[in-house]
């Protein structure tokens, strides 16, 4: 009698434990997301080089309308930020600004000119390492090709003197990565502009 209850009484152990390592070895091992594939994070800093002056030759922002600064680019879209250099446009990133991944973060506002109805479609490059530029309009995912729709504006103003002439406006981000030269440029379904520019600190 003692010797069948022994043995049950193994038996059980023996079972419990086979159970227990079962479970054990069926929970699943948690996997660590991997860090690399997730986005750097922005951070600040300053874009210390100054624009080369060695970039090619291209116009200047001319005045556009008085409701804001002078546009780089010709009818129906400009891009009001960038200032006059002796061989052309030239893109200043002052002071301490946001860096991402895509580069230094400059504020760029977009305009179309009134009563114009057509998408346009936006581009820009590194001239000397031949890298797209990234863009971000508004509150959208940045891009590397963006499009600007009147029927969408990113802002609206109002034109007090002239209502009927309002300019759809798009404040956005234009991504430079270093000092260097580069090229914007612009099409509609009628023409097309492409315009080199110098960027670096200022």
């Amino acid at each position: 009698m003692g010797k069948r209850t022994n043995l049950c009484l193994a038996l059980s152990v023996s079972l419990l434990a086979a159970c227990s390592s079962t479970t054990q070895a069926a929970k699943p091992t948690p996997t660590p997301s991997p860090a690399a594939s997730a986005a750097p994070r922005p951070t600040v800093g300053r874009l210390v080089e100054p624009p080369p002056t060695s970039c090619p030759a291209g116009p200047n922002p001319q005045t556009v309308s008085p409701d804001f600064g002078p546009g780089l680019g010709q009818a129906p879209v400009w891009a009001v930020t960038f200032s006059s250099g002796a061989r052309g446009a030239i893109l200043l990133v002052q002071g301490e600004v946001t860096l991402g991944e895509h580069g230094y973060y400059q504020k760029v506002l977009w305009v179309i000119q009134p009563s114009y109805g057509h998408s346009v479609h936006l581009s820009g490059s590194d001239s000397d390492r031949a890298a797209p530029l990234w863009f971000q309009i508004g509150d959208q995912a940045p891009t590397t090709a963006p499009v600007l729709d009147p029927s969408h504006p990113g802002a609206y103003p109002y034109n007090p003197a002239n209502p009927d002439q309002v300019f759809a406006y798009y404040p956005s981000y234009l991504f430079i990565p270093h000092a260097g030269c580069y090229v914007l440029e612009a099409s509609w379904p009628e023409g097309h502009w492409r315009i080199p520019f110098a960027a670096g600190g200022g």
